[in-house]
């Protein structure tokens, strides 16, 4: 995905529970949507899945791979998967 072109990867390194995966990515685009930079996103992120998941399993997985920083999340007819 980096080589075709994306700035950043939120992976996990092991499998989640679907539920914990949403509500994490819930919160990670809500903060990208808000300007704060990817890696801060991650970061409050992980808290906010941390206060309802409190064990590791559920929120530590996630790392981000690529250049941090602010993120455009506009969707234009280019970059639209059809």
């Amino acid at each position: 995905f980096l080589h075709a072109g994306a700035r950043i990867l939120v992976v996990s390194l092991w499998p989640v529970q679907d539920e914990s995966t949403a509500e994490h990515m819930d919160a990670f685009y809500r903060h990208l949507q808000r300007g704060v930079p990817a890696e801060e996103a991650l970061r409050a992120a992980q808290r906010e899945t941390r206060e309802k998941h409190p064990h590791p399993y559920q929120w530590a997985p996630f790392v981000l791979i690529g250049r941090g920083g602010p993120v455009a999340l506009e969707m234009t007819p280019e970059r639209a998967l059809r």
